[in-house]
């Protein structure tokens, strides 16, 4: 039944198998007072794609979404290589990118929670992509889990969530933190499952993409940010790395 952990919030992870992909992961906090308000992730993996899927409604008037994307396909030797990895975004209030052009972070705020993502490379590893979140609870508390996603030759791209964690001042490693017991077996609610399912308009940046390196998109380019996406994470757009 999941767990409290402040007197207005309940987080329950969830964790199934569907037709399209055989891991799926769902974390969700939820508050109390108003269950209609809540933050849902969602985590879809399969050899060929990577979906990390994020809505939140805990902010009053102040909705956010995002959807991150990790894609392989075999080379003419039958080898999986990474394709693309790409976010998009909307309702966060900055994205802070760094020199290198290989990570990406989005904050967002309001009166009652501060919350950031980050998207990157792992450390010292150029076959290994991650999500880090973190939510401040209060001073010095904060929630935070992750997702490492790896390419294998062989078997293509596999993911592993790790989490959800209470720690304090916003260490992201699980020696520092304590895990939080909160599994619920099945699928997570159809009406919570359903808004991070639906559509939405947001800015595109992509990370990654295979021939071109490290190429995030020019802030300038307005035209090639905007996207809509679908459950299936489908992009439309006119250029630069927007396809079907």
């Amino acid at each position: 039944m999941g767990n409290t952990y402040s007197a207005n919030l309940r987080i329950e992870l969830y964790k199934w198998s569907s037709v399209e992909f055989p891991q799926e992961h769902a974390l969700i906090y939820t508050s109390l007072t108003d269950k209609s308000n809540f933050s849902i992730f969602r985590l879809s993996v399969k050899p060929e794609k990577v979906l990390f899927r994020f809505a939140d409604s805990l902010c009053d008037n102040h909705p956010v979404r995002l959807h991150t994307e990790v894609t392989a396909e075999r080379n003419n030797y039958g080898s999986f290589n990474f394709r693309v990895v790409r976010i998009v975004e909307a309702g966060t209030n900055n994205q802070a990118k760094t020199p290198l052009f290989d990570e990406a972070c989005f904050d967002y705020h309001c009166e009652r929670k501060v919350c950031s993502f980050h998207v990157g490379r792992r450390t010292g590893m150029l076959g290994s992509w991650k999500v880090d979140h973190w939510y401040k609870v209060d001073f010095k508390t904060y929630f935070t889990f992750k997702v490492n996603i790896v390419c294998d030759k062989v078997t293509g791209l596999s993911a592993k969530f790790k989490g959800p964690f209470r720690s304090e001042f916003g260490q992201f490693d699980e020696e520092s933190g304590s895990l939080i017991q909160c599994q619920v077996n099945g699928e997570p609610p159809k009406h919570i499952n359903s808004i991070v399912q639906s559509m939405f308009t947001g800015n595109q940046y992509i990370l990654f993409k295979q021939g071109k390196g490290n190429t995030l998109i020019d802030d300038d380019d307005e035209e090639s940010k905007m996207v809509v996406i679908n459950n299936s994470g489908t992009f439309y757009g006119n250029h630069n790395g927007c396809f079907n």
